[in-house]
């Protein structure tokens, strides 16, 4: 699958040559990249009919020792097409043009340039991996003695890249002039605003050009021809780089932003903190999000010594909005917090409120069944009968117990009418009976119609 990945970088060169207005060669018979880059009467031209040499560029070139790459690109593959890459390089005639004397009839037409130096190549990498890349057979020949140590950027570094890429778009109409500007630009994104700390502070490339991205996008929204020092101190300058945390971290699990703003950051010192990239797993932080913060340059991955890996933000100043995260997140979980109490509270509420109601609900059901009951007995029901309760019935109901006495009374039965004939002493013949009688009927007929509700019958007898 060697093919596969030379059309991928035809592709790139193509694109490129696209952007910039630049002419390329056509596509090679033999569909290598040596014979691409080293025919004499096909090459590279700029603007200007300007011939150029092409670069390609191989950036974390680390990854081809780390990352399981798939797609069929097994290490057949990836040999040979280094190799065909060194060939490139060096001008060393590949096996195609040896063969069968190939090459001096090439020679001899002058179609080929053998010569160094037609093309060039840029492996970009991690220092950890040197002694990988130079292990690696394909390319040995081609990188033996050219490399580069690339250091952490120093202030003054980061203030000469803003100024030489960035200076016409500074204004130096103010009294500070550009390089102030410059020096300003670059304590914002190294976090390093006194003298001393500037001494040994470094700046993280990726974040320098993010921030005077961010900080150009502002300029040109304000409608402002030049970045001036009153843009560099605004509010919005100061929040590009929290704007970039946030929106890189929203694209990951809460998981993993409890990992990075919990475990790569301390509160008390505000300083960074590495972990174990096994603690990232453990805490159910995906390999894809390590990899996506990885690239983001939110993280950064480094092997020890001892081959452990371990995690850490890229730069100082992702700390203040890695903490500044950590209490918002903190203020939601209390607030969230606060309202799942406060909903059980009035669930329980409302559930005593309920079981208070039904209580009362059954007791008046309840009490209403005992009234019908009573109802359906009648009044002459055990231990309810009018006769059975006197008093009960009097205070009850006056006027009917009344009136069951005048139909006793009336009628000559009952417990009057023997009473009556002893207090007469004479029985049937005697006429103070019947005279008694009389009074009791009239006393009782005023008791019923309510005249006098207090005379007592006896009183009036006697």
């Amino acid at each position: 699958m060697a093919s596969v990945l030379r059309e991928q970088c035809f592709e790139a060169i193509r694109q490129a040559a696209a952007r910039w207005r630049y002419e390329v060669p056509a596509q090679s018979a033999s569909g290598t990249l040596w014979e691409y880059v080293r025919r004499r009467n096909d090459r590279f031209w700029g603007p200007g009919d300007r011939l150029v040499t092409p670069l390609l560029v191989f950036d974390q070139f680390e990854e081809l020792f780390t990352r399981d790459h798939g797609q069929g690109f097994g290490p057949e593959a990836i040999d040979a097409f280094f190799r065909d890459v060194s060939d490139a390089l060096v001008g060393c005639p590949p096996e195609w043009l040896l063969a069968d004397g190939a090459r001096q009839e090439h020679e001899e037409r002058g179609e080929y340039l053998f010569r160094p130096g037609v093309f060039k190549v840029l492996l970009s990498f991690r220092e950890d991996f040197l002694a990988q890349v130079a292990g690696f057979q394909p390319l040995v020949r081609a990188i033996d003695h050219n490399y580069y140590r690339l250091e952490p950027m120093s202030v003054p570094q980061a203030i000469a890249v803003v100024a030489q890429a960035g200076g016409h778009l500074l204004d130096d109409s103010s009294p500070e002039g550009k390089r102030a500007i410059c020096q300003r630009i670059v304590e914002r994104v190294a976090a390093a605003p006194a003298a001393a700390a500037q001494a040994s502070a470094t700046v993280d490339p990726a974040l320098l050009s993010l921030f005077c991205r961010e900080l150009n996008e502002s300029r040109r929204h304000q409608r402002k021809p030049l970045i001036d020092r009153a843009l560099v101190e605004s509010g919005e300058a100061s929040q590009i780089i929290s704007r970039f945390y946030d929106s890189c971290m929203t694209e990951v699990s809460a998981v993993a932003r409890v990992f990075v703003e919990d475990r790569l950051v301390l509160g008390e010192s505000r300083s960074r903190e590495s972990q174990a990239e096994e603690t990232a797993f453990q805490s159910g932080v995906t390999r894809q999000e390590l990899d996506f913060l990885i690239e983001r340059r939110i993280l950064r991955r480094e092997e020890n010594r001892r081959g452990q890996r371990r995690l850490e933000l890229t730069h100082d100043v992702l700390v203040e909005p890695a903490l500044a995260a950590r209490s918002r997140r903190k203020l939601e979980e209390e607030r969230l917090e606060k309202e799942r109490r406060q909903r059980e509270r009035l669930e329980r509420e409302r559930d005593a409120e309920a079981r208070e109601r039904q209580a009362r609900e059954l007791a008046a059901k309840a009490s209403l069944a005992r009234r019908h009951g009573d109802r359906r007995r009648g009044p002459c029901s055990r231990g309810n009968h009018p006769r059975s309760h006197p008093d009960r019935r009097a205070a009850s109901d006056p006027r009917s117990a009344a009136r069951d006495d005048l139909q006793q009374a009336r009628g000559g039965g009952g417990a009057l009418a023997p009473r009556v004939a002893r207090r007469g002493g004479g029985g049937a013949e005697s006429g103070r009976p019947r005279g008694v009688a009389s009074g009791l009927h009239q006393a009782m007929e005023w008791r019923l119609r309510g005249d006098q509700p207090g005379w007592n019958p006896a009183g009036a007898c006697r």
